[in-house]
């Protein structure tokens, strides 16, 4: 399930990518203000997702980023492996 998520999630950030101008930030799901760096590390925090869920030894997502995965119904705290 999460996983489809996910991939939705991927979806969603490489279409705000491909109308990007270098002066634009981003909004997701009502989220704005983020950033083409923002989008960079949702993009690597998806990858996680996609393959079993957010490692532990890596930082969580905090601020808009888990705001964002919050929006698409998805809670950090759950999807940790160790």
């Amino acid at each position: 399930m999460n996983k489809n998520i996910a991939q939705r999630i991927v979806k969603d950030v490489q279409r705000k990518l491909d109308t990007w101008n270098e002066y634009s930030m981003f909004k997701i799901k009502g989220i704005g203000n983020l950033s083409r760096s923002d989008m960079d590390e949702l993009l690597m925090y998806c990858d996680d997702l996609m393959n079993g869920g957010f490692k532990q030894h890596m930082f969580l997502p905090r601020g808009s980023i888990k705001a964002v995965f919050e929006a698409y119904g998805i809670t950090i705290e759950d999807n940790v492996t160790f």
